[in-house]
This record gives C-alpha cells, sequence and structure tokens, in this order.
C-alpha cells in the first residue's frame, strides 16, 4: 500500500501496482457528505480516482461502494462495483438523527425507540424497544438478512 498526497493535508491510498501509474497526475481531496473522495480534473470533466482504477467512465451507472467507508482509501480490495441501491446499504447513520445508532429513532409519544430498515426500495418496520442497543441489535439482524454483504452494522 502507498499513499498519494491530495490537496488539503488528505492522502489517498492505493496499491502498490498502481501507484506509479495514478501519481503521474495531481489529485485533489474532495469532500462530499461526510466523506473524502479522490478527484483531478481532465478536459473539463471531473474523473474520481475509484473510477479510474477499475476502468468505469464517469457516464456508466455503474457504482463503486468503497468498502470501509473511506472515500480515499482507493485499494482494489476496498472496492466493488455496485448499482445504487446496494452502495446505500452500506452508509452510515445520518447525524442528525435522534439515536447514534442507524435505523433507530425516539419516538416521544411512545418514549420508545422504533426500528426500520430500508430494503427493496420499501420501508419495513421492525417495531418499538424501550432501549436503544436492543433496537440497534434489531436493525443489524434485519440488515443482515435484507442487505447481506453489503450491510453496515451498528455493532
Amino acid at each position: 500500500m502507498k499513499e498519494i498526497q491530495l490537496t488539503q493535508g488528505k492522502v489517498a491510498l492505493v496499491d502498490d501496482e498502481d501507484y506509479d501509474w495514478l501519481n503521474q497526475w495531481k489529485w485533489f481531496a474532495h469532500k462530499e457528505g461526510n466523506n473524502w473522495y479522490v478527484r483531478r480534473k481532465y478536459k473539463g470533466k471531473m474523473l474520481r480516482m475509484h473510477r479510474v482504477i477499475l476502468g468505469l467512465t464517469q457516464e456508466n451507472d455503474i457504482e463503486v461502494d468503497h468498502i470501509n467507508r473511506i472515500g480515499s482509501d482507493n485499494r482494489r480490495d476496498n472496492l466493488r462495483i455496485c448499482n445504487h441501491s446496494q452502495n446505500m446499504k452500506n452508509y452510515s447513520k445520518k447525524k442528525e438523527t435522534s439515536s447514534q445508532y442507524k435505523g433507530v429513532t425516539w419516538v416521544k409519544n411512545r418514549k420508545k425507540w422504533q426500528v426500520s430498515i430500508k430494503a427493496n426500495g420499501k420501508n419495513i418496520w421492525l417495531g418499538y424497544f424501550l432501549f436503544e442497543e436492543l433496537a440497534a441489535l434489531a436493525y443489524d439482524f434485519a440488515a443482515l438478512k435484507y442487505h447481506r454483504e453489503f450491510a453496515h452494522f451498528n455493532y
């Protein structure tokens, strides 16, 4: 594994065999949401390093998932081709929710934790729980069932 220096004091992680080829260009760090990704300009377009590594064009509907959810980690064993639905399954919890866990929200009028998961384009309600940690475990079991290898767990 080698590091390619980026802007804003960031680095991209790449495999040794990709380093010389990728390091011939000037790459920069670009923040998207809560994550940093690696890009470069080419003929008026922005190219993403992870797509370049896998030989994918920007026009392609195919997406690339960073398995460990670190957008600057572009080692081949951390990248997998997927569709949009699969890519969304590996997202971390949203910051603005009432719970510290993914898929769990506090229901004030019931004084309980509610759990739901999105699968196959539908929201699936998993129930109410008295304890936030149990609600998080319920989400994890559902994530394993519905999201399989793309699941992002609370525990």
